[in-house]
């Protein structure tokens, strides 16, 4: 409303590691952020650890919240922090710090994350990437197919929302919209 900016962490490059991903839980922000190794080279980022903080939006206060095993954060919601690595979902307790599996790829058979996250009410919502794939009679060119599916974040309970293929969607209070994915030729020459 103001205009005004306030930095609440200044990372170096290897710090950050490359990563932008930011999530505000409960006046916490979370983040990745690469640590330096006890009588590591300040400059070689191999010496650096991936972790995950957060830092007080009200206080400014910085602190660790998990060590990972090089996973990427993907959301921050109901009191666990969603990361991705490997084919594999994980849910820290924020509170414990207890991380469960709550998502294998391939015991579904699939082969990626077929976009970001969404979550409602004890639910994450995404798009998974199947083996299968449509191929252009024209130009050759082959479309993995995607899953709308949903996973409970405490339970790690699956279920797949829609039969048919899904090319995006999105999560409302009242309704889960979704384009079909379908092949569909604009142009031929």
């Amino acid at each position: 409303i103001t205009g005004e900016v306030k930095v609440y962490v200044d990372l170096s490059e290897i710090e950050a590691g490359g990563s932008m991903r930011c999530f505000v839980y409960n006046d916490w922000m979370y983040y990745e952020r690469y640590v330096l190794n006890d009588g590591g080279n300040i400059e070689n980022p191999e010496d650096y650890d991936k972790n995950i903080y957060r830092v007080s939006l009200t206080s400014g206060k910085e602190e660790p919240v998990v060590k990972t095993e090089d996973e990427s954060i993907m959301m921050v919601a109901d009191g666990y922090i969603i990361t991705y690595a490997d084919g594999n979902i994980y849910a820290y307790n924020i509170d414990s710090r207890e991380k469960n599996n709550i998502f294998n790829l391939d015991e579904y058979e699939y082969s990626l994350l077929g976009s970001t996250l969404s979550y409602l009410g004890g639910k994450i919502y995404f798009l998974c990437k199947s083996y299968s794939s449509y191929t252009s009679e024209y130009n050759k060119s082959s479309y993995m197919l995607n899953y709308l599916v949903s996973v409970d974040v405490k339970t790690g309970e699956y279920k797949k929302l829609i039969e048919d293929p899904v090319i995006t969607f999105c999560v409302t209070d009242d309704a889960i919209y979704y384009s079909p994915m379908v092949l569909r030729h604009m142009y031929i020459p």
